[in-house]
């Protein structure tokens, strides 16, 4: 028995010729649009510990707002994920979660570029939370539903080395965007224009059915 993708959503093997080019037709299909999105994922969430401390404390004068926002995002996460990805959300595939949650990105940050104070930290919450929820474990689950069998260790492994670069590359071109910016919008309209690129490319993605339990 041949060794690939084990995906009901895959496409026939006998449709599109020999099982070696449907192995890395599928393969290439599915991790080069999820290596991107790990990679944006991370660099965009890394934003919170790079850029929002420091918008946090411009926004409203206060150093302790940012752990106002984070506490919201906590409570959030605890109190919602669950019922959000098993019920609300239970019928979806992680395509469409993947490009609802880079889409709730795009909203988070683009309520901060009014700068609006208080107003603006506030609004932001929401949408980041949403993100965070909707496209962690889809990323996880599309990862999986694309390793070849016995493999699923190395396509987490994979995602992680993808976040870590994500990461890398966040922390180190935020500050550098803050400052250039400095302390107007365009820092905000960037990431509002990344997360609606990462949002075109989750419909690269084959469409794969969740099952969050």
């Amino acid at each position: 028995m041949p060794d690939y993708y084990s995906n009901p959503t895959a496409p026939d093997a006998a449709a599109a010729g020999g099982p070696g080019d449907v192995t890395r037709w599928t393969l290439l299909r599915h991790w080069a649009p999820l290596a991107a999105l790990g990679v944006a994922y991370w660099a965009i969430y890394s934003q919170l510990n790079v850029l929002l401390p420091i918008a946090a404390n411009e926004l409203t004068g206060s150093t302790a707002a940012i752990s106002v926002v984070f506490t919201a995002n906590g409570l959030l996460v605890v109190l919602f994920q669950y019922t959000l990805l098993s019920r609300v959300f239970r019928r979806a595939t992680a395509r469409t979660l993947l490009a609802l949650g880079f889409l709730a990105f795009a909203c988070a940050y683009a309520v901060l570029i009014p700068l609006a104070g208080w107003y603006s930290l506030l609004a932001f919450v929401l949408p980041v939370t949403l993100a965070e929820m909707l496209i962690g474990p889809s990323l996880d689950e599309q990862a999986v539903s694309a390793a070849a069998l016995r493999r699923t260790g190395l396509a987490l492994g994979t995602m992680s080395a993808a976040g870590a670069l994500g990461s890398l590359l966040g922390s180190s071109l935020g500050g550098r965007l803050l400052q250039a910016s400095r302390g107007d919008s365009r820092v905000w309209v960037l990431l509002v224009g990344c997360s609606l690129a990462a949002a075109a490319i989750c419909l690269l993605l084959p469409k794969v059915r969740t099952r969050h339990a």
